[in-house]
């Protein structure tokens, strides 16, 4: 029968629309903090970028990248609750 299909793919679409609000947010939130901040974050999670290539670029070391980066991480997961996502 065709039903499950059909759950199947409203359920699909459901997770479509939420992974898409969730990277709405996320673009949101990145505007808000410093060019460098997130020139670092950019290039460690969507570039996938190694902290030397970071720190080269930023001109950072790495231990301040990797303080810097778990603020941030922290800070975006207090930024994405306060907006109704939970992780």
């Amino acid at each position: 029968m065709t039903i499950v299909g059909k759950t199947d793919s409203v359920d699909d679409i459901i997770d479509t629309i939420e992974t898409k609000e969730l990277a709405a947010e996320i673009s949101t939130y990145l505007k808000t903090i410093p060019k460098h901040k997130r020139i670092a974050f950019v290039g460690r999670y969507y570039y996938f970028a190694e902290l030397d290539e970071i720190a080269e670029v930023t001109g950072l070391t790495k231990k301040h990248l990797s303080v810097m980066l778990h603020r941030i991480r922290q800070d975006l997961i207090r930024h994405l609750r306060g907006r109704g996502f939970y992780l």
